[in-house]
């Protein structure tokens, strides 16, 4: 009795899956429209492909995850409730579909569209091998571990880069690097190129140089006082031993600082394939990882704090909190220690706790 029970289940389990496979413009999300009115569809994820059924639509990508649609023709063509199209948005991970009908009354159309979880049916892109959400995810984690490789850096100008780690998931690279400002000018961040150049460079032959463009650079701030740390996705690439892999960082003022990062083959065939610095439950565990007591062979910490000072007994609850930053997917982020730029508590903590 128990199995037919069972088997009654999976059967209206798989039918409910055949009857959603199937699916008819009756059926579909409605969305009402107006040519005079801009509608703009928002997924949660970047959008890899959309699809508009007819030329009554017209439409475009604004940005990665945006969808914007406004039909060609007004009230002299179409009438109330003539569908005019219909739209297919393809993201990462799933897809989703919409019939477009239109309406004379312009109050009427909608203007908004958030994408909603119960209207997408799953997909698997066969050309997203890792969704950006979960590129996210392991390079925050990356951003939190302990540096592997001491040797990798340069030093001009009064600056510091150097090369943290390499990790490597599917086909591509996790490059974490950090930079050191010892002076007390700001470092305003003109852009980031990532290359691969000829390790020497000789006036008589030409520099044969290929320019890669990130699949994701997580840290998109501009500015930084004394540490800056990112992590960079590439995909994955292989190159010969005369030729090296470059991060160069420039300034925006003109002739401003430049620095150069030179990785060697070497270094790169040394990436690691985990991509998790260990689970970190308290913000003593971020103060103890991101601290001198988990790096005691550099001057100053990732984040640009000085090596020594203070731990979590010394400083006191309410300050090293605004120092870490715990994350759900069980690591944390060290802050940059600046006390008006944190107004509150982080993560929802209250502001008076007891002590580790």
């Amino acid at each position: 009795m128990r199995i037919k029970y069972f088997i009654a289940i999976a059967l209206s389990v798989a039918s409910g899956f055949a009857l959603r496979a199937q699916e008819t413009i009756r059926e579909m999300e409605l969305l009402t429209v107006n040519d005079q009115i801009t509608t703009v569809i928002t997924a949660t994820e970047p959008v890899r492909f959309v699809d508009i059924s007819t030329d009554k639509v017209a439409g475009d990508q604004p940005l990665s995850n945006t969808v914007r649609l406004k039909p060609k023709e007004g009230a002299e063509v179409n009438q109330d409730g003539d569908i005019l199209a219909v739209v297919t948005v393809i993201t990462e991970r799933y897809r989703v579909q919409y019939a477009l009908v239109y309406t004379t009354r312009p109050h009427e159309a909608v203007t908004d569209k958030a994408v909603l979880l119960s209207e997408t049916v799953p997909y698997n892109n066969p050309a997203v091998s890792l969704s950006t959400e979960d590129m996210t995810r392991m390079a925050r984690r990356i951003w939190t571990a302990k540096a592997k490789y001491r040797n990798v850096g340069t030093k001009k100008n009064h600056l510091e880069i150097r090369l943290n780690n390499i990790y490597t998931a599917g086909e591509w690279f996790f490059i974490d690097f950090s930079v050191e400002n010892r002076t007390n000018i700001r470092f305003d961040i003109d852009q980031i190129r990532f290359k691969v150049e000829d390790k020497r460079k000789s006036r008589a032959t030409n520099d044969q140089s290929v320019e890669l463009s990130p699949a994701l650079l997580l840290e998109q701030g501009t500015t930084f006082n004394r540490g800056y740390r990112n992590v960079a996705v590439l995909r994955k690439l292989t190159f010969p031993n005369d030729k090296v892999l470059t991060i160069e960082m420039s300034e925006k003022q003109v002739s401003g600082r430049t620095i150069t990062l030179e990785i060697d083959y070497e270094d790169v065939l040394r990436a690691d394939t985990r991509t998790c610095c260990g689970p970190i439950r308290s913000t003593t565990d971020c103060w103890r990882r991101t601290s001198h007591e988990t790096d005691p062979d550099t001057h100053h910490r990732p984040d640009g704090l000085p090596r020594t000072g203070p731990g979590p007994e010394q400083l006191g609850q309410d300050r090293y909190r605004r120092r870490c930053r715990l994350l759900p997917e069980g690591g944390c982020r060290p802050l940059l220690g600046a006390r008006d730029e944190v107004p509150q508590r982080l993560g929802g903590l209250p502001r008076r706790v007891a002590g580790p």
